[in-house]
């Protein structure tokens, strides 16, 4: 049998239209959302044009990840990976300015609170205030 009898030929068309009916029935059983999926890749050009200050060396990092050959940290090994169980000094100055920015606003809207009252109106603990209106 010759490679280009006409029967062969309508065989691997036959063929080749049968791959794409399975395909699509495949994709017509596939879920309406395909699951979410991180293109690393994508996603560290992204946070690269969006840093200003960049290093060389980070940058060079960056692109690295950018083209697949950085340094890949899988699921597994991020799951190992145990947050810190202390707070750096760094974090507890931030923590420390911001509950001093706090208390600071609170007595400027508040007042000082000294009466028990709540609210910017306080009472003034003054002489004039005890004297008979006449």
């Amino acid at each position: 049998q010759p490679d280009d009898h006409p029967v062969k030929s309508e065989l691997e068309r036959l063929s080749l239209y049968q791959d794409k009916l399975e395909r699509f029935i495949d994709l017509n059983k596939a879920p309406l959302r395909p699951s979410t999926t991180l293109n690393y890749q994508a996603a560290t050009r992204f946070i690269e044009h969006s840093l200003p200050n960049l290093t060389p060396e980070q940058k060079r990092s960056m692109r690295d990840i950018s083209r697949g050959e950085g340094v890949k940290i899988k699921y597994l090994e991020r799951s190992v990976h145990k947050k810190r169980k202390y707070q750096s000094s760094e974090k507890q100055s931030v923590q420390t300015a911001a509950q001093e920015f706090l208390e600071k606003a609170a007595r400027e809207l508040l007042g000082d609170n000294k009466g028990g009252f709540k609210g910017p109106l306080q009472l003034k603990a003054s002489d004039e205030d005890d004297q008979p209106i006449g």
